[in-house]
Formats: C-alpha cells, structure tokens, sequence
C-alpha cells in the first residue's frame, strides 16, 4: 500500500464518502488525474481495504475492529515472500484472508495489516520478534503504516518487483541499505544503494507459525 492509498483510508470517514466525485477526492490526496485516483482506489478495494457500492457510487471502508472481542479477525494475505534471495514477484493479489482470534494477535487490527507467507529458511533465528523465529510456511503479519524503519526491525521490502523478508540496516556512511538473515545457514548480506529499484512495503510484526 503506499502513501496515496493510506490517505485516502485516513479520509475515509465510517459512514463512507458518500457522493464525493473523484476529482474532490484527487484534490485531498494531491492526484488532478481522475483514472490514478480511481486506479487506486481499485487497488484498495482488491487488496480488501474498501467497498465501492456500483448503484450509488459510495466508498466505505470495511471496518477492521469490532466492540466483541470475540469476534475473528481476518487479515488480507498478499501472496508470499522470501526468507532468502528475492526471487518471488511482489503483486498485489488479494490470496484469501487469515481468519484469526483477536487474542491471538498481539498489536491493534487496523487497515494497515496484511499478511504473507513465508519461503525459505534464512531467518529462522529471527526470535526478537513476536511468535518467531520465522520459519518456512509461516504466516508474517505486517504493518504497511510502518515504512521508515529503525536498525534491527523487520520488514518486508521489494527488490526489483520481488518481496523478501529480513533484518534492516541503515549504513548512512556508505549511502546504503543492508539487508541482514538470521539464519542457521550463512546467508550473504543484500547491499541495496540508495537509487536501486527498492521500496519497504512495512514492519513485520507478529510470526503466526504455520502447521508442521
């Protein structure tokens, strides 16, 4: 999700944007092309964050807590990632929802959470992390909110239109990001420079282990 999605969720109020043309809506977010802010909203609304109402035209946002916190919870899962060399391709596809009990998961529900299955073993010694380490075949839960990442966290981040998962780096002296494995194999490094085709597309913030 990037920046321009995540204003148009903030603008979006709990009864929906009713009438609103998407010429109004493009001015809130700083778009004068209508089809970007109806492309966008297309994303939002495969990637489960919306509801578009085709009769009226209305936009709401599917609310993501409930007052019974008995209630399941399901979070959109967007394919998977690597734990290794970035090899699988990062679309944007809608792959189901992980149903799952609110005691279950250990931050706030928010539009903002997705979740993707884990490929490979080079951070299964990533335990400073909730629910880690994260193996093969586990589910990430991820906050796309959080893409200004501190050293030592874990993201999910887009080499060249491929998803990986690791430990993030700030080498602000060499002008470069390096992305690190925790593993019991050796892994080698990824140097990223500042002007590669490269993106963090948030926070990993939960482990959700997989059946084994």
């Amino acid at each position: 999700m990037n920046d321009k999605q995540k204003k148009i969720l903030s603008f979006i109020s709990p009864n929906g944007l009713g009438s609103i043309t998407l010429s109004q809506l493009g001015k809130y977010i700083g778009i004068t092309n209508r089809q970007t802010v109806k492309y966008h909203l297309d994303n939002l609304e495969k990637m489960g964050h919306v509801l578009v109402n085709r009769k009226n035209g209305n936009i709401i946002s599917i609310t993501p807590t409930s007052n019974n916190t008995n209630e399941f919870l399901n979070i959109p899962i967007y394919g998977s990632a690597n734990c290794g060399p970035a090899t699988i391709l990062a679309e944007e596809n809608l792959d189901g929802y992980l149903k799952i009990s609110p005691k279950i998961l250990n931050c706030k529900f928010s539009n903002f959470l997705f979740a993707l299955k884990a490929s490979g073993d080079s951070m299964n010694l990533a335990k400073k992390i909730a629910g880690g380490p994260i193996e093969d075949e586990d589910f990430v839960i991820v906050d796309s909110s959080k893409t200004v990442p501190e050293d030592g966290e874990y993201v999910v981040s887009v080499i060249n239109g491929a998803a990986n998962i690791k430990k993030f780096k700030l080498d602000e002296d060499n002008k470069r990001v390096v992305l690190l494995s925790e593993s019991v194999r050796e892994y080698q490094p990824i140097f990223i420079h500042e002007d590669d085709d490269f993106m963090i597309n948030g926070k990993v913030i939960q482990v959700i282990k997989g059946v084994r």
